[in-house]
């Protein structure tokens, strides 16, 4: 489902960037075969970049890693930003793009310790710990609370 819904906004970016370079129509298997390549030169500037960024011990590619992977890829900054002067932009045709991937509501059900335990424990326990005390009433307590 996420290649599809990827794929499918790459096929609308890219019949949008035709359009804004001129193009008036395109065969179905011309247009398949921009929209792999596409897809593959994308991944492969990840690929590219996210190595570069582990090279350095970080887990986050950034600016640098990025003007590293387009060197490696012959990818050149100076014809990027003359595409990005003089080629008006287009907002993207669907509106705004959602959050992707979509983040999911966690389903913990930790047990929130009491005030006065929470006050009373030691340092190194967090007040965002869930509650030490095992008694038998306070576990009762809290299924009542949680699972009802």
């Amino acid at each position: 489902m996420v290649l599809a819904y990827s794929e499918s906004l790459l096929k609308i970016a890219i019949a949008q960037l035709g359009l804004n370079v001129g193009w008036h129509g395109i065969g179905s298997n011309s247009y398949e075969v921009l929209i792999d390549v596409c897809a593959r030169y994308i991944r492969e500037i990840g690929r590219c970049s996210q190595s570069i960024a582990n090279q350095y011990n970080r887990t986050q590619v950034n600016f640098d890693d990025l003007q590293m992977a387009f060197d490696r890829l012959g990818i050149s900054l100076t014809e990027l930003e003359d595409y990005f002067l003089h080629v008006e932009p287009i907002p993207f045709a669907r509106g705004k793009v959602p959050k992707f991937p979509a983040s999911i509501k966690s389903t913990l059900r930790i047990t929130p310790a009491e005030e006065t335990e929470a006050n009373t424990r030691s340092d190194i326990y967090f007040p965002w710990l869930p509650s030490i005390c095992f008694s038998a009433e306070n576990m009762l307590l809290d299924s009542k609370k949680f699972y009802r």
